[in-house]
């Protein structure tokens, strides 16, 4: 019988905050940015400024820190939301 209700009363206590945190909160993006993970590179596009798309594949170089050709820049203390999918 332990085995049962004990889980269940973990899964209420972490169940029970939940409904504290609304997203009535959160704030009106300035700019949106879809990322698409692909199998080697990520695609990225900004549908709030048109059509602008663009890829960042990773660069070949023999340093330790992994670079890309095409950065993702984002504006300084602003709202961003950034929609992440897969492609298929």
């Amino acid at each position: 019988m332990a085995w049962t209700i004990i889980p269940v009363l973990i899964l209420v206590g972490i169940a029970v905050p939940l409904p504290v945190c609304s997203r009535s909160d959160i704030p009106k993006a300035d700019l949106t940015i879809k990322a698409t993970g692909k199998q080697w590179y990520w695609s990225y596009a900004y549908p709030d400024n048109g059509k602008f798309e663009f890829d960042s594949l990773l660069r070949r170089t023999r340093s330790p820190a992994a670079r890309v050709d095409n950065e993702m820049v984002v504006p300084v203390n602003k709202v961003i939301r950034i929609q992440t999918t897969g492609a298929t």
